[in-house]
């Protein structure tokens, strides 16, 4: 997720500092767009200090990292070097109540921590996710411009993110998405099922039935039986 919203980022005409402790995960990016000729854009860093001295001020960091206490390690990490106003902008499937925490702990310093709730998997990292952020109105104001321009478009051309509202509402949001996605996937596999083992039907037949659903039926506007 990281390294394609890094492409991504870069493909929109700003320069990334990346740092990770694996060098094979950095390197695996700065080769997958030196393909697409924006690896003059993408630099690598071994450690905090290099990636902050590298950043205009007010900084942006952008976080794509595991859930839980990595989070945590990796704000301790950067404390020493943040200043006032600079902004962390957590794009991960974090737990609501610690993108609140950090908040808490980040605001008395004047930093702006941003938890960003961000949809579409992999592929969508890399070509445009939607998004929810959450945070204070001016936090949010400051980054919509960039997240407008990097996310995914709707059929009319609108950018698909916009405000979830305060605190850690930007990862609740995306809590309940994921509720309602696993749940929709949940149907379905029980719909194959009831197809298969109820109805005999074999796979060929359950696959033309979900194509038809997806063609004419309730599922038209939704994206869950899509390949």
């Amino acid at each position: 997720m990281g390294g394609g919203m890094a492409q991504l980022f870069a493909e929109n005409g700003l320069h990334v500092s990346l740092s990770d402790p694996s060098d094979q995960a950095i390197d695996y990016i700065m080769q997958q767009a030196q393909k697409v000729g924006i690896d003059g854009r993408i630099h690598k860093h071994k450690d905090y200090k290099s990636l902050c001295e590298s950043l205009a001020s007010p900084k942006l960091f952008v976080f794509s990292l595991p859930h839980g206490t990595v989070g945590d390690a990796v704000l301790e990490g950067l404390m020493p070097y943040l200043e006032k106003g600079d902004i962390i902008l957590d794009c991960a499937n974090e737990h609501w109540e610690n993108t609140e925490r950090r908040q808490g702990k980040c605001v008395v310093r004047g930093i702006r921590y941003i938890g960003c709730g961000v949809s579409g998997g992999y592929q969508a990292a890399r070509r445009g996710p939607s998004m929810c952020p959450g945070s204070d109105d001016e936090s949010l104001d400051i980054v919509l411009p960039l997240l407008r321009k990097v996310a995914a478009k709707d059929v009319k051309g609108r950018a698909c993110v916009g405000k979830a509202g305060l605190g850690g509402a930007g990862h609740y949001v995306k809590m309940i998405h994921n509720g309602i996605e696993h749940g929709m996937m949940s149907a379905i596999s029980e719909a194959w099922g009831i197809m298969n083992w109820g109805l005999g039907m074999d796979n060929e037949e359950v696959g033309a039935t979900f194509e038809k659903w997806n063609q004419d039926g309730g599922l038209v506007s939704g994206m869950t039986l899509f390949d």
